[in-house]
């Protein structure tokens, strides 16, 4: 099999005056999609009211601005969106949580694609640490290969978001920009900024998934940089 190419962007898809151009920057955000053809595309911030053509969404009450896109959603199976127990803030206004995927890989295996938007804010890491609770128990729930994706917004210097980091590590999982030696910021980076994006994967039920190389894309799109990587999926 080829590699699979991965790509995880919060489209900043607000409305104005919270967020700037996003009419046109919908657009760029297309034609990078329809440039690269990734495989795998997890979005987030796609609020109601913002549309991008080759995006899905899942069956929800909530808007909680999730979807996927890439080469393979068209076959993929959605499942309904998992709304968070916690949240605070403005986040409240929303419906953020977990879009669960499926994806077959060829007649030989598939691939769960969990993507998710965390609680925004520097002080609610333990709103964050309930919400991967969660993710967690929903990524349990079936031990075959499985991604983790998506606006984490775990904060570097926060000794709860670092415990909640180590914890998806110790659940099996590996964070594929620190598998590659290169965890690089993906938002504010000309300010030193946060690595808020992040992808994790899992190997399970006969399927092995290795990181190749890691990297974030161009500036301009959003206000978070695009994150991809590329990945060798095979039996095990």
């Amino acid at each position: 099999m080829s590699p699979l190419e991965v790509l995880s962007l919060n489209v900043w898809g607000l409305p104005w005056p919270l967020s700037r151009d996003r009419p046109g920057r919908l657009r760029r955000i297309d034609r990078h999609l329809s440039d690269q053809d990734h495989d795998v595309v997890a979005l987030q911030e796609l609020w109601r009211g913002s549309t991008l053509p080759r995006a899905r969404r899942g069956e929800e009450r909530r808007d909680s601005g999730l979807a996927l896109a890439g080469r393979y959603a068209p076959t993929a199976i959605l499942e309904p969106v998992t709304s968070f127990i916690r949240s605070a803030s403005v986040d409240r206004l929303k419906g953020k949580g977990i879009l669960p995927a499926r994806i077959p890989l060829g007649g030989w295996g598939h691939l769960r694609v969990l993507i998710t938007h965390l609680q925004a804010g520097h002080r609610h890491g333990a709103v964050r640490a309930a919400q991967v609770d969660q993710l967690l128990e929903l990524a349990a729930a079936e031990p075959g290969a499985t991604l983790l994706i998506g606006d984490f917004n775990l904060h570097d210097q926060h000794d709860t978001d670092q415990r909640t980091a180590r914890r998806i590590l110790a659940e099996g999982f590996t964070d594929a920009a620190m598998a590659d030696d290169a965890p690089m910021p993906t938002w504010r980076p000309e300010l030193h900024g946060q690595r808020f994006d992040r992808i994790y994967l899992r190997s399970g039920d006969g399927v092995a998934l290795d990181v190749l190389a890691t990297g974030v894309g161009m500036q301009g799109l959003s206000d978070h940089l695009p994150l991809w990587a590329r990945l060798e999926a095979r039996p095990e």
